[in-house]
């Protein structure tokens, strides 16, 4: 590789590695907040709506988790 082309590399892992650390918090709040709704349903009576709030957050963790694992599968 030429110089060029590692420095295109470090620039590129560097600002992957940013977006990873950053998506990484993200996931880390998302799921704190999941616990946190869970346990509101359980003291609230367990109600359907309770839940729906849980799951529509399921479905955006999952999408946030997806997006991590292709950026990992993304690194030269």
């Amino acid at each position: 590789m030429t110089s060029i082309e590692n420095q295109k590399t470090l620039c590129y892992n560097g600002g992957l590695a940013a977006t990873q650390e950053s998506l990484a918090a993200l996931i880390t709040r998302l799921r704190q907040k999941r616990f946190h709704l869970v346990q509101e349903w359980r003291e609230g009576g367990k109600t359907d709506e309770l839940w729906s709030s849980v799951e529509a957050l399921d479905i955006v963790l999952a999408r946030q988790e997806n997006a991590m694992a292709t950026l990992e599968s993304h690194k030269i």
